[in-house]
């Protein structure tokens, strides 16, 4: 008998695209990457990109 999945194992394993994203807002949150409230409507969308590839990159090199 297979384990039965939680809704939200069984969301992350049919969309793993908005899991990817969902980690990337945690990264940039975690590492003071996010603007300010409101302020990603200043900022241009490369930016974002950048804080959140930027913000990637950081953890892959952080020790755990």
């Amino acid at each position: 008998m297979a384990a039965k999945r939680l809704p939200i194992e069984k969301l992350a394993a049919e969309h793993p695209d908005i899991v990817q994203k969902m980690n990337d807002y945690c990264l940039c949150k975690q590492l003071h990457c996010l603007p300010e409230s409101g302020g990603l409507n200043d900022q241009y969308y490369e930016d974002y990109q950048y804080f959140m590839i930027f913000a990637r990159a950081e953890a892959e090199i952080q020790p755990s």
